[in-house]
Protein backbone atom coordinates (compact mmCIF):
# COMPACT_ATOMS: atom_id res chain seq x y z
CA UNK A 1 0.00 0.00 0.00
CA UNK A 2 2.84 2.30 0.96
CA UNK A 3 4.40 1.57 -2.18
CA UNK A 4 1.55 2.74 -4.04
CA UNK A 5 1.35 5.89 -2.84
CA UNK A 6 4.89 6.76 -3.33
CA UNK A 7 4.56 5.39 -6.73
CA UNK A 8 1.51 7.47 -7.55
CA UNK A 9 3.48 10.89 -6.04
CA UNK A 10 6.16 10.14 -8.12
CA UNK A 11 4.01 9.69 -10.93
CA UNK A 12 2.22 13.00 -10.27
CA UNK A 13 5.82 15.29 -9.28
CA UNK A 14 6.39 13.90 -13.11
CA UNK A 15 3.33 15.41 -14.78
CA UNK A 16 3.72 18.31 -12.49
CA UNK A 17 7.32 19.18 -13.62
CA UNK A 18 6.40 18.27 -17.19
CA UNK A 19 3.59 20.42 -17.31
CA UNK A 20 5.97 23.21 -15.77
CA UNK A 21 8.44 22.70 -18.15
CA UNK A 22 5.60 23.24 -21.09
CA UNK A 23 4.91 26.36 -19.89
CA UNK A 24 8.15 27.52 -19.25
CA UNK A 25 8.88 26.97 -22.79
CA UNK A 26 5.69 28.84 -23.59
CA UNK A 27 6.51 31.52 -21.49
CA UNK A 28 10.33 31.89 -23.03
CA UNK A 29 8.80 31.96 -26.65
CA UNK A 30 5.64 33.78 -25.85
CA UNK A 31 6.38 36.95 -28.84
CA UNK A 32 6.68 33.78 -31.20
CA UNK A 33 4.07 31.79 -30.33
CA UNK A 34 1.77 35.07 -30.27
CA UNK A 35 1.88 35.04 -33.73
CA UNK A 36 -0.73 32.41 -33.71
CA UNK A 37 -4.26 33.18 -33.60
CA UNK A 38 -4.99 30.22 -31.34
CA UNK A 39 -2.28 31.45 -28.94
CA UNK A 40 -3.14 34.92 -29.25
CA UNK A 41 -6.66 34.63 -28.01
CA UNK A 42 -6.40 32.04 -25.45
CA UNK A 43 -2.90 32.66 -23.46
CA UNK A 44 -2.51 36.25 -24.31
CA UNK A 45 -5.55 37.93 -22.22
CA UNK A 46 -4.21 35.90 -19.05
CA UNK A 47 -0.57 37.70 -19.71
CA UNK A 48 -2.68 41.23 -19.99
CA UNK A 49 -4.42 40.60 -16.52
CA UNK A 50 -1.17 40.13 -15.27
CA UNK A 51 0.27 43.58 -16.93
CA UNK A 52 2.56 41.63 -19.13
CA UNK A 53 3.19 42.73 -22.66
CA UNK A 54 3.21 40.25 -25.39
CA UNK A 55 5.00 41.51 -28.66
CA UNK A 56 4.47 39.28 -31.38
CA UNK A 57 7.59 38.70 -33.59
CA UNK A 58 5.77 38.89 -37.08
CA UNK A 59 7.88 39.03 -39.98
CA UNK A 60 8.84 42.38 -40.90
CA UNK A 61 11.17 41.21 -43.68
CA UNK A 62 7.97 39.96 -45.66
CA UNK A 63 6.28 43.38 -46.55
CA UNK A 64 7.58 44.64 -50.30
CA UNK A 65 7.12 48.21 -51.31
CA UNK A 66 5.77 48.02 -55.05
CA UNK A 67 5.26 51.44 -55.75
CA UNK A 68 6.08 55.00 -53.52
CA UNK A 69 5.41 58.40 -54.40
CA UNK A 70 5.92 62.14 -52.85
CA UNK A 71 4.03 65.41 -54.24
CA UNK A 72 4.63 68.31 -52.19
CA UNK A 73 1.57 70.61 -52.79
CA UNK A 74 1.55 73.66 -54.91
CA UNK A 75 1.78 76.28 -51.68
CA UNK A 76 4.85 73.48 -50.16
CA UNK A 77 3.19 73.56 -46.97
CA UNK A 78 2.53 69.68 -46.90
CA UNK A 79 4.14 66.44 -48.26
CA UNK A 80 1.90 63.23 -49.51
CA UNK A 81 3.42 60.18 -49.66
CA UNK A 82 1.92 57.28 -51.29
CA UNK A 83 3.22 53.53 -51.19
CA UNK A 84 1.80 50.22 -52.28
CA UNK A 85 2.74 47.71 -49.70
CA UNK A 86 2.22 43.91 -50.38
CA UNK A 87 2.28 41.06 -48.16
CA UNK A 88 4.84 38.36 -49.62
CA UNK A 89 4.41 36.49 -46.20
CA UNK A 90 2.92 32.73 -46.27
CA UNK A 91 0.80 33.56 -43.67
CA UNK A 92 -1.35 37.04 -42.80
CA UNK A 93 0.15 39.44 -41.07
CA UNK A 94 -1.48 42.67 -39.46
CA UNK A 95 -0.56 46.12 -40.90
CA UNK A 96 3.14 47.34 -39.89
CA UNK A 97 3.49 50.62 -38.50
CA UNK A 98 5.44 52.82 -40.85
CA UNK A 99 8.62 54.31 -40.34
CA UNK A 100 8.70 57.85 -42.43
CA UNK A 101 12.39 59.47 -42.72
CA UNK A 102 12.85 62.91 -44.34
CA UNK A 103 16.23 63.43 -45.73
CA UNK A 104 18.53 66.13 -46.96
CA UNK A 105 20.39 66.80 -50.51
CA UNK A 106 23.09 64.25 -49.00
CA UNK A 107 20.76 61.71 -47.49
CA UNK A 108 21.45 62.64 -44.10
CA UNK A 109 18.13 61.92 -42.12
CA UNK A 110 16.92 65.27 -40.67
CA UNK A 111 13.87 64.06 -39.17
CA UNK A 112 11.61 60.59 -38.47
CA UNK A 113 8.49 59.71 -37.61
CA UNK A 114 6.12 56.77 -36.85
CA UNK A 115 3.18 56.19 -38.45
CA UNK A 116 0.32 54.17 -37.39
CA UNK A 117 -1.92 52.31 -39.42
CA UNK A 118 -4.97 54.27 -38.62
CA UNK A 119 -3.12 57.09 -39.70
CA UNK A 120 -2.35 56.08 -43.34
CA UNK A 121 -4.98 53.64 -44.10
CA UNK A 122 -7.82 55.48 -45.97
CA UNK A 123 -11.27 54.26 -47.12
CA UNK A 124 -12.52 53.09 -44.10
CA UNK A 125 -10.21 50.23 -44.12
CA UNK A 126 -10.17 48.71 -40.78
CA UNK A 127 -6.74 49.24 -38.90
CA UNK A 128 -7.34 45.45 -36.89
CA UNK A 129 -7.73 43.31 -39.74
CA UNK A 130 -4.91 41.27 -41.16
CA UNK A 131 -3.76 41.47 -45.12
CA UNK A 132 -3.77 38.23 -46.50
CA UNK A 133 -0.99 36.50 -48.25
CA UNK A 134 -0.05 38.49 -51.78
CA UNK A 135 -2.48 41.04 -50.76
CA UNK A 136 -1.82 44.90 -51.48
CA UNK A 137 -2.14 48.14 -49.61
CA UNK A 138 -1.85 51.27 -49.91
CA UNK A 139 -0.39 53.68 -47.46
CA UNK A 140 -1.22 57.52 -48.23
CA UNK A 141 1.03 59.59 -45.01
CA UNK A 142 0.42 63.21 -45.05
CA UNK A 143 3.14 65.17 -43.50
CA UNK A 144 2.65 68.76 -42.62
CA UNK A 145 4.82 71.63 -42.76
CA UNK A 146 7.98 69.66 -43.83
CA UNK A 147 11.62 71.09 -43.03
CA UNK A 148 12.86 73.41 -46.34
CA UNK A 149 15.64 71.07 -46.35
CA UNK A 150 13.82 68.19 -47.06
CA UNK A 151 14.70 66.68 -50.31
CA UNK A 152 13.74 63.28 -49.98
CA UNK A 153 12.37 60.38 -47.68
CA UNK A 154 12.67 56.75 -46.83
CA UNK A 155 10.25 54.26 -45.68
CA UNK A 156 10.61 51.32 -43.91
CA UNK A 157 8.37 48.80 -42.31
CA UNK A 158 7.99 48.24 -38.26
CA UNK A 159 6.33 46.33 -35.24
CA UNK A 160 5.65 47.17 -31.91
CA UNK A 161 8.30 45.84 -29.30
CA UNK A 162 8.22 45.63 -25.85
CA UNK A 163 9.04 48.93 -24.01
CA UNK A 164 7.12 50.85 -26.56
CA UNK A 165 10.29 50.61 -29.24
CA UNK A 166 9.99 49.39 -32.63
CA UNK A 167 11.48 46.50 -34.54
CA UNK A 168 12.02 47.70 -37.79
CA UNK A 169 13.34 45.85 -41.11
CA UNK A 170 16.23 48.00 -41.97
CA UNK A 171 17.53 46.35 -44.71
CA UNK A 172 14.36 46.94 -46.73
CA UNK A 173 14.76 50.61 -46.50
CA UNK A 174 12.64 52.21 -49.59
CA UNK A 175 14.07 55.54 -50.94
Amino acid sequence: MHEKITKYRIELAIGLLGFLLVLQYMHSSRDTLATNRMFASTIAPIYRVFGAQISPRWDIAAWQFTRTSGEIDARETALTISSSIVNRSNEPLPYPLILVSLTNRFEDIIGRRIVKPAEYLTNNVDPNKFIATGRPFTATIAIQKPSTETTGFKLNVCYESRGSTARCNIENFKN
